[in-house]
């Protein structure tokens, strides 16, 4: 609202040429259009509840219409954690477990401008790690959930797509005019190789959710 872009990215180190676990998240801001952009200094760590905890992954950011900030981040505890900053990112509150429940699997916040309606999509349930064995790698069902209250309070989730052998994941929203939402999401199987190997789209009426 004040005319500055966030970045959200993950930071991992590299020593000797491995990535170095947990990973934090972390902040870019500009204040020129992106011309320029600064690192904020403040980065978002998890403690360390085991050697081999990734950390807080793949972030993502958005801003409620009080001006606090909102920032996500998958992991592998059971669900995605977010932190809040009430100060214009001067300060945030330490990372902690949200209501969305989640595998190794990143979720996806988006503002429907037209209404004000938030809508988060995201894995709903926390598999243990040995789902990245499966060619879903755990990330199945794929749902939807509609907050019209600003983030406080969010409805039942809605399914769009439940397919036990497909990783339905990285969701990327997009508003049409005729109130309805285009969700486009990885969805590969175990003939594709991958769960990233193909894309699929789906379009919801917004009366559904």
């Amino acid at each position: 609202s004040d005319g500055r872009l966030i970045l959200p990215a993950a930071r991992h180190l590299l020593i000797n040429g491995e990535y170095d676990l947990p990973c934090t998240a972390v902040l870019f801001v500009s204040g020129d259009d992106g011309k320029t952009w600064e690192l904020l200094p403040h980065q978002f760590a998890l403690p360390a509840l085991d050697s081999k905890s990734i950390g807080m992954q793949e972030p993502g950011v958005i801003e409620h219409k009080d001006g606090s900030i909102r920032v996500w981040a998958r992991t592998m505890h059971g669900s995605q954690y977010e932190s809040f900053s009430y100060d214009e990112m001067n300060s945030f509150t330490w990372p902690t477990p949200s209501i969305f429940t989640s595998p190794k699997s990143p979720m996806e916040i988006a503002r429907n401008e037209k209404t004000g309606a938030l809508y988060a999509i995201y894995n709903p349930y926390p598999q243990s790690q040995l789902s990245d064995k499966t060619p879903s790698k755990g990330r199945t069902p794929l749902v939807v959930r509609k907050s019209v209250d600003d983030g406080y309070s969010w409805s039942f989730p809605v399914i769009i797509e439940d397919t036990p052998d497909r990783g339905l994941c990285y969701p990327s929203v997009f508003f049409t005019k005729d109130h309805s939402m285009l969700c486009s999401y990885c969805r590969g199987g175990k003939e594709d190789g991958s769960c990233l190997a193909r894309l699929g789209i789906m379009k919801i009426s917004l009366e559904e959710i």
